[in-house]
C-alpha cells in the first residue's frame, strides 16, 4: 500500500509541475511569435536595423529557431554585413532549414567577404537541383572564380549558368563584371542592359550601370542610375559614395556634402568618408580641411 501511495504522489507531482511549466512554455512561444511578426513587419517597411533587433529577441527565447536564423542572416546580407550573415546562415543550416533556402544567401555572404575557396568547396550543383538553382550556384561559382583571377573558368561556369536559365539577371550581371575585367566596356554595357531587362529591381546592376555611365562622361545619367539603385536598396553604400564623387566632379559641392552626410547617417564609420571630406575641402580650396 505504501509503494502504491508513493507512485500516486510521484505522478501528482509530475502533473502539478506540468501544469506550472506548460503555461510558461506557451507564453514564451507566444512572445517569440509576436517578435517574429514584428521583425517581418520591419522588413516589409525597410527598417532593417529594427528587424535585426527583433530577430535577436526571438533567438534569445528560441535559439534553435531556424526560420529566424535564416531571416536574420538574409537581413545582415542586405545591410552588407557578410560575417554576421554567414554566422546566422550556418546556424540555419544546422537547424534543418532546406538546402535550397540557405545555399545562395550563404554563398553571397562568402562572396561579400571574398571567401572564394569556401564557395568553390561548399557550393556544388547536385543532381536533384532544379535548373534555376543550378544556374544560381554556377553563377556564384563563376563570380568566385573571377575574384580568384581564373577568368577562363569563370566564363565557362557563367556560360553554363546562362544556358540553364537565360533570364538569370545575376548571371548577366556577373558576365558584365567579367567583361569589365577584360576591358570590354561595350559587352559590359550590353550585359548590364540584359540584367536589368531580366530584373529591373537588380540594385547592384543599376549601380554598375551608373559606374559605366560615369566612365563614359555622362554624369547626369549616372546620377539617375545611382538614385535608382538607392531607391531599390537604401543600404547600398557604394551608390551613395558614387553620388558624392559625381557631385564633386561637377563642382556641386553643397550637393556632395549633403549626400556625404546621408551616407554617414546610414553607414557611419566608412573608411572612404574622410577621403571624401578631404576631396570636397580641396575642391573648395580649403586646404586646412584637407
Amino acid at each position: 500500500m505504501r509503494d502504491f501511495m508513493r507512485v500516486i504522489q510521484r505522478r501528482m507531482t509530475y502533473i502539478l509541475l506540468a501544469l506550472v511549466i506548460l503555461p510558461f512554455d506557451c507564453s514564451l512561444a507566444s512572445a517569440a511569435d509576436d517578435r517574429m511578426r514584428a521583425a517581418q513587419g520591419y522588413l516589409e517597411s525597410g527598417d532593417l536595423k529594427a528587424a535585426v533587433i527583433e530577430f535577436k529577441n526571438v533567438l534569445q527565447q528560441q535559439p534553435s529557431n531556424g526560420k529566424a536564423r535564416l531571416l536574420l542572416g538574409a537581413t545582415y546580407l542586405k545591410l552588407g554585413e557578410g560575417a554576421a550573415a554567414e554566422k546566422e546562415l550556418r546556424h540555419a543550416r544546422k537547424a534543418g532549414i532546406a538546402r535550397e533556402r540557405w545555399i545562395m544567401p550563404l554563398g553571397r555572404a562568402y562572396l561579400m567577404q571574398g571567401k572564394t575557396q569556401s564557395i568553390l568547396e561548399e557550393m556544388q550543383v547536385l543532381k536533384g537541383d532544379v535548373p534555376a538553382l543550378q544556374s544560381d550556384i554556377l553563377t556564384l561559382r563563376g563570380q568566385a572564380l573571377l575574384l580568384s583571377d581564373q577568368q577562363d573558368e569563370a566564363l565557362a561556369a557563367l556560360n553554363q549558368a546562362s544556358e540553364l536559365a537565360p533570364q538569370n539577371a545575376e548571371t548577366h550581371f556577373a558576365l558584365a563584371q567579367l567583361a569589365i575585367a577584360d576591358k570590354n566596356m561595350e559587352d559590359a554595357q550590353s550585359r548590364i542592359d540584359q540584367a536589368l531587362e531580366a530584373d529591373p529591381t537588380h540594385s547592384r546592376a543599376w549601380l554598375l550601370k551608373g559606374r559605366l555611365l560615369r566612365t563614359q562622361n555622362k554624369p547626369e545619367e549616372a546620377l539617375q542610375a545611382f538614385a535608382r539603385a538607392l531607391e531599390l536598396d537604401p543600404y547600398l553604400s557604394g551608390a551613395r559614395i558614387e553620388i558624392v564623387r559625381v557631385h564633386i566632379s561637377l563642382n556641386q559641392l553643397d550637393d556632395a556634402e549633403k549626400a556625404l552626410k546621408e551616407l554617414d547617417r546610414i553607414e557611419p564609420g566608412l573608411l572612404q568618408h574622410q577621403y571624401l571630406v578631404a576631396l570636397i575641402a580641396f575642391q573648395r580650396k580649403d586646404y586646412d580641411g584637407v
